[in-house]
């Protein structure tokens, strides 16, 4: 097991005494929120069964019904059960069609059994979600040559374990809030144990030792003279751009800029809608990525789309 009750003492002892200069991140409130109920829940034994417990509804936008919904209303019932087993049917059979529409294949990528999810048929909604960003983001990758990816905001690390199946020799980078980014080194040690090598990197030391395989860094890290992305030919986010606020989005721009990385995959929702967040395409043009290409993703959510950023340097 990557991940010890002492591992998690020492990373929030470090967080708490990360210097400020390199943690100029302002959190809008549900983010806030939930890095503070995840400092509160983390341990050992939680994490063996955390897409089966509590802090599954921590690790950002999970689909109905990979959340949690306690004892009273367990997902065993049988009209439950069923009832999920058909709304994530019809689900996967939207995404493929879509996928059609865009000249795509979708890849259908198995669930696999770390955090121990509860399996519809060996199927989650979650993996399927996942599955369907994997390969819609396909149009823009098919003509672009990528060796180094950067997923901002990762979550428990799903998408980057597609993609590190279907290609083995790239280097995935990932950044996420402290909690998340701790289930995500959990997640992916486990899953790939000596296949790939995940490493954590939540202390400015620990960038000295990076893999060329998996590297998950927490946002307590990151600050716009890191250059340590200078080779990364491609960001992806999906669905967490939609939801920074001015000084988040800044940040980011100003991480891309300084490494000189061409080429952003979003897949968010083009227009705020809470208080605290910003339209962060304009930001994007105003530093310089211009949207080259865009779709909209009907069949996940109306106004949500497939965008691709680019910026020469």
């Amino acid at each position: 097991m990557p991940t010890t009750n002492k591992l998690i003492q020492d990373f929030y002892l470090h967080i708490s005494k990360t210097d400020q200069s390199h943690y100029n991140f302002k959190l809008n409130k549900p983010h806030t929120k939930i890095e503070k109920l995840l400092k509160i829940n983390l341990s050992e034994d939680l994490l063996v069964d955390f897409r089966n417990n509590i802090l599954i509804n921590f690790l950002g936008a999970m689909t109905f019904p990979d959340k949690y919904l306690g004892s009273s209303l367990s997902r065993g019932i049988i009209k439950h059960y069923l009832a999920s087993v058909l709304l994530l049917f019809k689900i996967k059979k939207k995404y493929i069609k879509y996928c059609r529409i865009l000249d795509l294949k979708y890849l259908d990528n198995k669930e696999n059994r770390v955090g121990n999810p509860i399996l519809y048929f060996n199927e989650t909604g979650v993996n399927i979600t996942n599955n369907f960003y994997y390969s819609v983001i396909q149009k823009f990758l098919k003509n672009i040559k990528y060796k180094k990816i950067l997923e901002v905001g990762g979550g428990f690390g799903k998408l980057c374990s597609i993609f590190k199946f279907n290609n083995k020799d790239i280097q995935y980078n990932i950044i996420e809030l402290p909690g998340e980014s701790l289930v995500a080194y959990y997640y992916l040690d486990t899953l790939f144990k000596k296949k790939f090598v995940t490493n954590f990197i939540y202390k400015k030391n620990d960038i000295e030792t990076l893999s060329e395989d998996i590297n998950i860094f927490t946002s307590t890290v990151i600050s716009s003279d890191l250059k340590i992305f200078k080779d990364t030919d491609i960001v992806i986010n999906t669905q967490s751009f939609q939801h920074m606020n001015k000084q988040n989005i800044d940040l980011y721009l100003d991480l891309f800029n300084e490494n000189e990385i061409q080429y952003i995959i979003s897949i968010n929702r083009h227009h705020a809608v809470k208080p605290d967040e910003v339209n962060f395409v304009s930001y994007f043009d105003n530093k310089g990525y211009k949207l080259t290409e865009s779709y909209e993703l009907k069949a996940m959510h109306p106004r949500l789309y497939l965008s691709l950023f680019k910026k020469d340097f």
